[in-house]
């Protein structure tokens, strides 16, 4: 039961046993204790709700929700430094078994590579290079979609080049976007995921269609 049932339910017994007290007489002395129970439930409430509606974190949710780089420093950095320091050069030196996952997965067998081990970890290790971004910008779209395919259309689909050009070409497109968001709407700030969005989404839109001209050509 959760803690607003819990509260419709009280005043409801409370009224049953006000009843039931106007008809006896002789009354144990716990049940006129249950109206303080009451009132500290109700005041426990109040406080989770002040703490859950404070401006201060519905802001700081939004904006994380949004993706934004305000009140972001060199401390933020530092503190992912680690983890990409190790990370990326994981990723770059998988090179070669994710140029061989392009062929197809008949291919890559038939070469001796195990699908389902080596995809799994390239998984886990995308998913955490995404983890570490997310938890210090917040969720930031369509960078993730747009900077492999303008890093592939700059040096083809080679893994070897991909990785740390898709790298520089995402950093690139947020810092566009933070940027446009600081001086589009001053003294206002537009978070740089809704930047990346506006951006983003007509490039998605281009691939799209391009890659339906292919399939009926």
């Amino acid at each position: 039961m959760s803690l607003q049932q819990l509260i419709s339910v009280i005043p409801a017994f409370e009224q049953v046993e006000s009843r039931q007290t106007s008809h006896t007489i002789d009354c144990p002395p716990g049940r006129h204790e249950r109206r303080p129970l009451y009132r500290s439930v109700q005041a426990a409430h109040r406080h989770d709700d002040d703490r859950l509606c404070h401006p201060t974190d519905i802001n700081t949710a939004l904006l994380w929700m949004s993706g934004s780089l305000w009140g972001r420093g060199w401390d933020d950095a530092i503190s992912l430094l680690p983890w990409i320091a190790v990370l990326l050069p994981i990723a770059w030196l998988n090179f070669r078994k994710l140029d061989l996952f392009q062929l197809g997965d008949e291919s890559t067998a038939s070469l001796g590579l195990s699908l389902t081990r080596h995809r799994f970890w390239l998984l886990l290790l995308a998913v955490a290079l995404a983890g570490i971004s997310v938890s210090a910008v917040g969720a930031i779209g369509f960078i993730g979609l747009i900077a492999p395919h303008i890093a592939r259309s700059l040096v083809g689909a080679r893994a070897r080049w991909l990785i740390p050009l898709a790298s520089l070409v995402g950093a690139d497109l947020m810092l566009l976007g933070d940027c446009l968001g600081r001086i589009l709407i001053v003294p206002r700030e537009v978070p740089v995921g809704i930047m990346t969005a506006v951006l983003g989404a007509p490039y998605f839109v281009y691939l799209l269609r391009r890659e339906r001209r292919r399939s009926y050509s």
